[in-house]
C-alpha cells in the first residue's frame, strides 16, 4: 500500500539539510554548477549580511559576488550546528592553497529560514586572522 501522507520535516532537520546542503556547494569548484545549486537553497530575495561590507541583496547578486572568489584547493567544513525557532547558526572553517602554503579561516554564520529556504545570512568571520596570513598587516600578537 502507497502512504500518500505528506511527511513533516521537523526544522532541526531541515537545518541540517540546507547546512550540509550550504557546505556542499561551497566545496563546487565549478561557477556554475555551484551557482544552479544556490538557486535552490536560497530564496531569490535572499540578503546577505557581511559583516565589513554593505548587505548583498538577491540571490543573483549573491551569486555574483561568489563567481571566481575562490583560492585554490579550497575547501569548506562545518564545525558546528545550532538550531533553533527560525534560524540556524553555522560554526565552520576554510582552508586553500595560497603561494607556497596554506590559509584558512573560520567563520560563523546565522542564517534565517522560510519556506524551506535560506532567506537571510549574517556572516561573520576572523578577517584579521587571514589578513595575517596572507601578509596583508603584521601580527600585533607577535612578541618578536
Amino acid at each position: 500500500m502507497n502512504d500518500a501522507r505528506p511527511t513533516t520535516e521537523s526544522f532541526d532537520d531541515l537545518a541540517a539539510r540546507l547546512a550540509r546542503r550550504i557546505m556542499d556547494l561551497a566545496n563546487i569548484d565549478d561557477d556554475v554548477e555551484r551557482a544552479a545549486g544556490i538557486r535552490q537553497v536560497f530564496s531569490a530575495d535572499y540578503v546577505l549580511h557581511p559583516r565589513t561590507d554593505p548587505d548583498v541583496v538577491g540571490v543573483e547578486t549573491y551569486i555574483k559576488r561568489l563567481e571566481g572568489s575562490r583560492m585554490p584547493n579550497m575547501r569548506f567544513a562545518m564545525d558546528d550546528l545550532i538550531a533553533q525557532g527560525d534560524r540556524f547558526a553555522m560554526r565552520y572553517h576554510w582552508t586553500a592553497r595560497h603561494g607556497g602554503g596554506h590559509v584558512g579561516n573560520a567563520a560563523l554564520e546565522i542564517n534565517r529560514v522560510a519556506n524551506g529556504q535560506v532567506v537571510e545570512t549574517w556572516n561573520y568571520q576572523d578577517m584579521m586572522s587571514l589578513m595575517i596570513q596572507l601578509g596583508v598587516i603584521a601580527n600585533p600578537f607577535d612578541p618578536t
